[in-house]
């Protein structure tokens, strides 16, 4: 995978086509999450791209819901983790639909994770303040309904 300095910890998913589809952060100059794919199930992967989020270098998520629905969890600003943000997808991250978790500026929300369970129920878990583990259930459809439309 070629990759700007720094690009680390990709979160996948998979495309209705098949293909990969990995978010990565990136600290030395990135300043935003980074995309990159793979057509031959993660043997080689495209140059990364920037993608619209912006990203202080901070821990993201993303999933594929059981409906195709994309929903990504991240910190998007230029510096500081005192937002975080869920969006949704409905076309595979063409466009999205943010919806804030946490705002406390100078406040610290960060390293979330994301997954679906059995019964269609997402979960959201991240670290509050650096003092303690957060958990927010939600329904990926619930964020188009309540979100706004994104735009950098």
């Amino acid at each position: 995978m070629t990759a700007p300095p720094g690009c680390i910890q990709p979160a996948v998913v998979e495309r209705k086509d098949g293909i990969l589809c990995a978010y990565l952060r990136t600290g030395e100059g990135g300043g935003c999450i980074w995309q990159s794919d793979s057509a031959d199930g993660g043997e080689s992967w495209s140059p990364c791209t920037k993608t619209i989020w912006p990203n202080p270098n901070a821990g993201i998520d993303l999933v594929r819901c059981h409906d195709g629905t994309w929903v990504l969890a991240c910190n998007p600003t230029a510096s500081g983790r005192g937002l975080l943000s869920l969006a949704s997808s409905v076309d595979e991250g063409g466009s999205w639909v943010e919806l804030p978790v946490e705002c406390e500026p100078g406040a610290e929300f960060s390293y979330p994770a994301l997954l679906q369970d059995r019964a269609g129920q997402c979960h959201l878990l991240y670290t509050y303040r650096r003092e303690t583990i957060k958990h927010v259930a939600f329904e990926a459809r619930s964020l188009a309904n309540e979100g706004r439309p994104y735009q950098p």
